[in-house]
């Protein structure tokens, strides 16, 4: 891999495409929390966690992002 842009470009394709399925989980999480016919403290309690879960993912999707960013900086760079 050393010096090899192509391959260090399929690595941030990699990256953006796990963010995305990182992004899709959050949203079927949150869609899944939302509709739940539940009521009383334990389900507040169950969508508050969801939306932190949620929240804790898109980060973790926008983290995978910026790597995706910076190997493509690298390569061209390399380049």
């Amino acid at each position: 891999m050393y010096g090899d842009t192509s391959v260090i470009r399929g690595l941030a394709r990699a990256m953006r495409e796990r963010a995305d399925e990182i992004r899709a989980e959050a949203d079927a999480l949150a869609a899944r929390a939302d509709v739940v016919p539940w009521t009383g403290r334990a389900a507040e309690a169950m969508r508050w966690a969801a939306r932190d879960h949620t929240g804790r993912l898109r980060a973790c999707a926008a983290a995978h992002d910026a790597a995706a960013d910076a190997l493509d900086h690298h390569a061209r760079d390399v380049d």
